[in-house]
């Protein structure tokens, strides 16, 4: 293989391996979800189980824990490969080289997750199991470092390390494309505002997304005062408005955010959080979350 055709070819690889690494994580939450008798919705980034389906937390626990896993197998997979052919000089090895490369660097999701902080399904493992949200990420670190190591290693010797770099820059384009154009096209995420009024469902990791039903509690129109500063443990028990988020999408729109009636369960003054209950929904739902998100509710008296 020349040089010119080695650079095409990790280009070519890297740029189709991200939206295909993506698409694998989220079949492995669909089929576990199927596999448990759900019936999950498929989009370009996540998937959705309606909150009508009651999942339970046992099968939480199965259906996030797939995602992960998906990455894990490539990842040794690839890494397989490379350590059986390390020992060996410069050699042809063609295109399986940059498509083990490219599994070898699925290890790479765990230095992701670490700046995806609670939105990632190992920080819902993690506190799901009653560890700082942070624990899984750090504790995985350590493949994600294997990983890029041992790519790096490999590709020193084989005098590959600039198509490599190439190919890199090809993935990290295709992830931007992904996330902005083709994904959004392809599986788009729900628009809240052709479906009407929206309120929070279940999706993989116990995150929110929006949904439209006929029952259940209803949004509300915000109409309170900021709260006093600083928080103090007499908020405990009131009842006050809270600002859901609803989901942003990659490509930066807001979908679902609105308020709605909580009660406080817990302050922590340290960092301007509060726990919340949402009043008419499950302990599920109980969530952290930012003062700047949570107003008084004149009604509370």
């Amino acid at each position: 293989m020349t040089r010119k055709q080695q650079y095409s070819t990790s280009a070519i690889v890297f740029a189709c391996f991200p939206p295909l690494m993506i698409l694998a994580h989220e079949v492995g939450h669909y089929s576990v979800s199927r596999f448990l008798g759900y019936h999950p919705q498929f989009r370009y980034a996540e998937i959705f189980i309606p909150i009508s389906q009651g999942v339970s937390n046992s099968d939480w626990l199965w259906i996030t824990l797939a995602g992960p896993l998906v990455e894990g197998t490539m990842t040794v997979i690839g890494l397989s490969w490379l350590f059986r052919n390390y020992r060996m000089g410069p050699r042809e090895y063609g295109s399986p080289l940059w498509i083990f490369t490219a599994l070898s660097l699925a290890g790479l999701r765990w230095v992701k997750v670490i700046f995806d902080g609670r939105g990632s399904d190992e920080a819902w493992l993690s506190a799901t199991a009653g560890w700082h949200y942070l624990t899984l990420p750090i504790l995985l670190l350590p493949i994600a470092i294997l990983s890029g190591g041992a790519v790096f290693c490999f590709h020193r010797k084989q005098q590959t390390l600039l198509p490599l770099a190439a190919g890199f820059c090809a993935g990290l384009v295709s992830v931007a494309l992904w996330f902005t154009v083709v994904g959004p096209a392809l599986l788009p995420y729900p628009d809240a505002n052709q479906q009407g009024e929206s309120i929070p469902r279940q999706d993989v990791g116990g995150r929110t997304a929006t949904g439209q039903f006929d029952s259940g509690p209803r949004p509300i129109e915000a109409t309170g005062q900021p709260l006093t500063k600083p928080l103090t443990v007499d908020l405990i028990g009131k009842r006050v408005q809270v600002q859901w988020t609803g989901r942003t999408s990659p490509n930066g729109k807001t979908i679902g955010k609105s308020w709605w009636l909580a009660v406080v369960t817990d302050v922590f003054p340290e960092d301007g959080t509060l726990g919340v209950h949402y009043v008419g929904w499950s302990e599920e739902w109980d969530e952290i979350v930012p003062a700047s998100r949570v107003i008084t509710d004149p009604g509370e008296g």
